[in-house]
């Protein structure tokens, strides 16, 4: 065993007072620490959204899908097969008691083998077919309740007193009840304080042991429906209560097929031309957001986005890579478009930046491995970025070449739609060329 002696002295206990900090010194740990200042390069950004919307098409389409399952599901003997063969929702085979029940499904249809449907609920088409009625272990009842409260005292007799009152007053409106001298949801409504009195005291459908046992001794032995005799009561007070349904253990067993409406291909592409159209008649800020206010297009503002976002805006999962490219796409069409040289100088100019970048990456890359300015005798790594940069530039060269021949020589659409298929090479290359490259060495 060793004893360690040790003296603490913390920074606050040292004034500021009694430390000069000079500019010097400031420069010095900021030299020391440049990395830790960095920030990373942002962007603000101003963007309308084209929503795909199914169209009345789409929407008899889906329909139609269901329609033609509907003969085998009137005829199935194996509903529970038909439904997990032919359904690509969850739980298409399922056993629902009456409180279970979707509010699609009224009390005239349940009747066994009944189909329903197709219908729409939402923006789902859904089939219906009640396969089989029968009994379940666990029983359900429903009913409905007033509930007549006393006030607590520590003094045992005072508490006595509060709760006799509550009796009688429960007993008195029981009676007013029989007589039909009072509407049961008029008082629920007036006097009860939990959730049923929006419903006029209504509980709905509930299982046996779901509520507090003298309550649920008093409904599930209910032998018919309507008031009880007396009042019962519980920690809560006391109920006068109403037997809307008596204990049941029926269960239903019910087939739904449900087709969610989606956008065609069509639908999509539409769409899509929407948006090239749009962008193919902008060419600065101002024209931007007065076609987009002609249109009805709410122009929406993304601040201080990086380059490695995976969200713009209110656009999930948009990659800031492929935003991009949208953008260079419209640079690209609408500067061929004016039959000018500028479009494809402009961007062999930035692909000329890119392969820069490459370069200082490579040399970043073994001055990290190295530690010394030696890397860049290394030719090996020369030649590899040269190369890397040099395909990067032809085919972004011969692709702007194109851009400028599809301006002055094809119709707008078609220049747009080659503009397309000329910036989606630029990641192509970027992906497939590292590759290449790592083989070749």
């Amino acid at each position: 065993m060793a004893e360690v002696r040790y003296l603490y002295v913390p920074y606050y206990h040292v004034k500021d007072s009694a430390v000069t900090v000079s500019e010097s010194d400031y420069q010095e740990y900021y030299n020391e620490n440049k990395e830790r200042f960095k920030s990373e390069h942002v962007r603000d950004l101003n963007y309308v959204s084209f929503t795909v919307v199914p169209s009345a098409d789409d929407s008899l389409a889906v329909r139609e899908i269901l329609e033609q399952l509907k003969p085998g599901l009137e005829k199935s003997e194996n509903d529970s097969t038909f439904a997990e063969v032919n359904s690509t929702n969850d739980n298409p085979y399922a056993r629902y008691f009456p409180s279970e029940l979707p509010p699609y499904i009224s009390n005239e249809e349940l009747q066994q083998g009944k189909i329903i449907g197709p219908f729409l609920d939402g923006g789902t088409y859904k089939l219906v077919k009640i396969s089989r009625i029968g009994k379940d272990t666990v029983y359900n009842a429903r009913a409905s309740h007033i509930l007549i409260t006393w006030t607590d005292d520590p003094d045992s007799a005072v508490l006595e007193a509060n709760k006799k009152a509550a009796k009688e007053r429960a007993r008195k409106l029981l009676q007013e009840l029989k007589a039909g001298s009072a509407n049961f949801a008029e008082k629920a409504r007036e006097i009860n304080t939990d959730a049923s009195a929006q419903k006029g005291g209504d509980l709905g459908w509930f299982t046996s042991g779901m509520m507090v046992k003298t309550f649920n001794d008093a409904v599930f032995g209910a032998t018919r429906t309507g008031l009880l005799n007396d009042v019962v009561e519980t920690q809560f007070g006391y109920h006068i209560i109403d037997i809307t349904n008596v204990k049941d253990n029926t269960a239903y067993w019910v087939v739904t097929l449900a087709e969610e409406i989606a956008p065609s291909d069509e639908t999509i592409n539409a769409t899509r031309r929407q948006a090239e159209l749009f962008q193919a008649e902008i060419s600065n800020a101002e024209e931007f957001k007065t076609k987009a206010g002609s249109q009805g297009l709410t122009v929406m503002e993304a601040k201080g986005v990086q380059a490695n976002d995976r969200r713009v805006g209110v656009l999930g999962d948009a990659l800031v890579g492929g935003f991009i490219t949208a953008v260079l796409v419209a640079m690209g069409s609408r500067l061929a478009q004016l039959n000018s040289l500028l479009g494809p100088v402009l961007f062999i100019i930035c692909e000329s930046a890119a392969v820069l970048g490459i370069a200082l990456f490579a040399f970043q890359l073994g001055y990290r491995q190295t530690r010394h300015w030696a890397t860049w005798a290394r030719a090996n790594d020369w030649l590899r970025a040269g190369l890397f940069g040099a395909v990067r530039l032809g085919t972004f060269v011969l692709g702007a070449l194109v851009l400028g021949y599809a301006g002055i020589h094809l119709p707008q659409n078609a220049s747009i739609s080659i503009g397309d298929a000329v910036i989606s090479l630029n990641p192509l290359v970027n992906s497939i060329a590292p590759r290449i490259f790592r083989c070749c060495w």
